[in-house]
């Protein structure tokens, strides 16, 4: 019984063992192929850095091609401002030549209304002028008149002393130094 009970214990053992080595077979296969496959993706970390490296390009490239497109924009939005403040320049020249012209038709204003004064004054002067001439001439009518009317009665009409022609030159020139 003992016999039976170690052989027993044997063949189970060896079960056990055939067991272990038909896993250990297993594992030793799996083991090479997985050797097998480090072996072939030995580069595969290598691979890995690429692939972040490449991966790191192509959002910078992404990034850069954003920051492109912005600029792009940016001088369009630059370029239409610039055009802008050309013409709000433009219409700030015009502005001062406007506020230029009106001042300008201001003085005009002021110059039209002074030449309107200016010959107002002018045709009240000849008017005064033509008058005072008139009544120069009817003055010089009425002298002439005076002394024939003094010749003709030889008195002075106030004192009644007599008039001579050395006196009547003494009145005409006593008139024409006043007048």
């Amino acid at each position: 019984m003992k016999l039976l009970k170690d052989i027993s214990d044997i063949s189970s053992r060896h079960e056990m063992l055939s067991k272990l080595r038909s896993e250990l077979t297993d594992v030793s296969r799996e083991l090479n192929i997985t050797k097998n496959i480090l072996d072939r993706t030995e580069n595969v970390k290598d691979f890995d850095l690429i692939i972040k490296k490449i991966s790191d390009r192509v959002l910078l490239s992404s990034k850069i091609t954003q920051v492109r497109e912005r600029l792009v924009s940016l001088n369009r939005e630059i370029s239409v401002l610039k055009d802008k403040v050309s013409y709000y320049e433009k219409v700030n020249l015009v502005q001062d030549i406007v506020i230029s012209i009106d001042k300008k038709l201001e003085v005009l204003n002021k110059l039209e209304g002074a030449k309107k004064e200016y010959s107002a004054t002018c045709g009240s002067l000849n008017d005064g002028l033509a008058f005072m001439e008139k009544n120069k001439k009817e003055i010089q009518e009425n002298l002439n008149l005076y002394i024939d009317i003094l010749r003709k009665n030889g008195v002075c009409p106030l004192c009644k002393s007599s008039i001579g022609d050395e006196k009547l030159e003494d009145i005409i020139r006593h008139y024409e130094e006043v007048h």
